[in-house]
């Protein structure tokens, strides 16, 4: 089996480790309560999946020793987990595809009703909800007396004249123009308002900012965590050429190992919705290394040719991981996976001849790889260790080196040892 089929495979099986744990770091329970279909409120542990979309159901448990009980949006009125609230409701919903490559060339609305569970996004003498339904579209709802009513919008594809374009149903701006009609200038912002989170979200400030009603609540979206740090440590460095009866003096010669420092800033960007648990980091970093390898051919001891070539070879690499962060007795690990790029910033590509022929002696030097390209593309697996803003990572790198031809691939091994220190 090749080195370049294990590494590809190990990446892989990392990547879905990732996303395997991923999914399963979601089962956490943080402090929240329930509302009963009396009114009254109980306090207790929320399992917080941090929902892209709504829930169907949740579990809740008084205490951390009690077994967890299941409540749906007929159990309960509502409930409220990590500054999240979310109400039971009979809401309408609009399940028509919005894949481009399922679209229909219909205007009409596919409505179903249903009881669900939808998120408070703002409270007060107007109100705004959010539903991620089944067909994984975003809806969103305003509040009459004791209604909930679906903001309108339909992207579908309409033909004219044997051309094709994608048409839009805005019924949601008329509704909700009547709906802030209490404010004067409400109509001039909902010209550039689009059916999303943002935009709505940006509407109800302005409407509550441009009125005298204040805001009794509004959801509060915990920020996507940036951790800036410095990494310093060393590369070990392997190159090998490979294909047969190619450029034998690089495919069958044996080059030393290099090792070297390596350093560089890193910028791990952390996800509220996976509790900070996974996602992406990003290196930018100093490596180097210098290789040399001999190849030589001996008809006879008078009759001889030394080739040694010599690869020196200076990246400045651009390093993004998947990385998926776990606590093991207090201190935190991490896996990763991901890609690297590099661009050469300094090169030294040689080959030295020394040739004997009897009693004449020659020697030279000459390029060793005479298309040899400053672009390298890696594959990265790692493993980490935390504890507060020290760090130490070991990282195996798999790129494809210096060679462009066909018939001569390159192949780069870097076994890196890292030390990190979080600045902020």
């Amino acid at each position: 089996m090749s080195t370049g089929y294990s590494i590809k495979k190990t990446f892989f099986i990392l990547i879905s480790f990732i996303t395997f744990s991923y999914s399963f770091s979601q089962d956490k329970f943080s402090n929240g309560y329930i509302i009963t279909l009396k009114g009254d409120t109980i306090r207790g542990l929320v399992n917080n999946y941090n929902w892209e979309k709504d829930p169907r159901k949740i579990l809740f448990k008084s205490n951390a020793n009690e077994a967890p009980v299941i409540y749906t949006p007929i159990n309960v009125k509502g409930f409220s987990v990590s500054n999240e609230i979310y109400e039971s409701a009979f809401v309408e919903t609009e399940l028509s595809p919005s894949a481009m490559d399922k679209m229909k060339n219909e205007e009409a609305l596919k409505i179903q009703s249903d009881t669900v569970f939808i998120q408070n996004l703002y409270k007060g003498n107007k109100s705004l909800y959010f539903y991620g339904n089944k067909a994984g579209k975003d809806q969103f709802y305003i509040k009459e007396d004791s209604n909930y009513i679906l903001l309108i919008q339909k992207n579908y594809f309409q033909s004219d004249e044997g051309s094709g374009f994608i048409a839009e149903n805005k019924k949601y701006l008329k509704q909700l123009q009547i709906y802030l009609n209490d404010c004067s200038t409400i109509e001039n912002k909902l010209n550039g308002t689009d059916y999303n989170k943002r935009d709505l979200e940006k509407l109800y400030n302005y409407y509550y900012k441009n009125t005298n009603n204040k805001i009794e609540r509004r959801n509060v979206v915990n920020p996507v965590k940036l951790e800036w740090g410095i990494v310093s440590g060393i590369s070990v460095s392997s190159l090998a050429f490979k294909g047969k009866n190619a450029i034998p003096y690089l495919s069958e010669a044996t080059f030393n190992q290099s090792t070297n420092f390596a350093g560089g800033i890193s910028l791990n960007i952390l996800f509220p919705r996976t509790h900070y648990k996974a996602g992406v980091y990003n290196e930018l970093l100093y490596t180097s290394f210098k290789v040399s390898g001999d190849y030589n051919t001996i008809t006879s001891p008078d009759f001889y040719t030394i080739s040694t070539s010599t690869f020196k070879y200076s990246y400045i690499k651009l390093n993004t991981c998947l990385r998926y962060n776990f606590n093991v007795l207090h201190t935190l690990f991490n896996v990763s996976a991901g890609i690297s790029n590099g661009i050469a910033v300094d090169v030294f590509n040689n080959r030295h001849l020394y040739i004997k022929q009897f009693s004449q002696i020659g020697e030279g030097d000459q390029t060793a790889l005479t298309e040899a390209k400053n672009y390298e593309l890696g594959y990265l697996v790692g493993a980490g260790i935390k504890l507060n803003k020290l760090s130490f990572n070991i990282r195996y790198e798999y790129g494809n080196g210096m060679s462009p031809i066909a018939n001569l691939p390159s192949i780069t091994n870097r076994l890196y040892f890292l030390l990190g220190y979080t600045i902020f």
